[in-house]
């Protein structure tokens, strides 16, 4: 039977027990955190307590690029979308003044539309882009699935005559004769 592994090893260096009359400190063995709720490796709001680092607003200044701006037009969705936002803030904007309204809030109009416009429709093209990219993966996988079929179907057209080579040949080997005319 196995030995009680409460004991110790049984070769080797025996453990160091304390003596039986002498009680333990539990704060020798438990190292009790500051704070009941923490988890080591969180974030404050994960139980951690650490605060996450978030940069300054210097930081962030210092971060943009005036290069980032001169190629905003390149990004996908962007050129697309402030354009109609700027279409549809000018149509707004002058439909608004054209009714009546101050020029300052026409102004505002134009500028809330320009900016609401501009942002879903850059979340619409994104949203394009998506769908689009998903439709490309499937039709991969659906080319690589045919693809797959077509190799299983010629390795069974190939077996099967291969299957068919070999009972002609035994067939012809049953058929022929054993002895011979000369």
């Amino acid at each position: 039977m196995a030995d009680d592994t409460r004991k110790g090893p049984s070769s080797g260096n025996p453990q160091k027990l304390p003596p039986p009359n002498m009680k333990p400190q539990i704060t020798e063995y438990i190292k009790r955190p500051e704070n009941a709720n923490l988890l080591a490796g969180g974030t404050e709001n994960t139980a951690g307590g650490k605060t996450p680092d978030i940069p300054s607003l210097g930081e962030i200044a210092k971060s943009i690029k005036i290069e980032e701006f001169k190629e905003v037009h390149q990004k996908p969705c962007v050129r697309e979308s402030l354009l109609t936002g700027m279409g549809s803030g000018f149509a707004v904007g002058g439909i608004r003044a054209v009714l009546g309204a101050s020029i300052p809030r026409a102004s505002n109009w134009a500028v809330g539309t320009f900016c609401f416009m501009s942002f879903g429709a850059y979340q619409y093209c994104q949203y394009r882009r998506y769908v689009e990219k998903q439709g490309m993966a499937r039709a991969v996988e659906v080319v690589e699935l045919k693809r797959a079929a077509k190799q299983r179907e010629k390795r069974e057209e190939e077996r099967k005559a291969k299957e068919e080579e070999a009972r002609r040949e035994e067939e012809r080997i049953k058929t022929r004769r054993w002895y011979k005319f000369w």
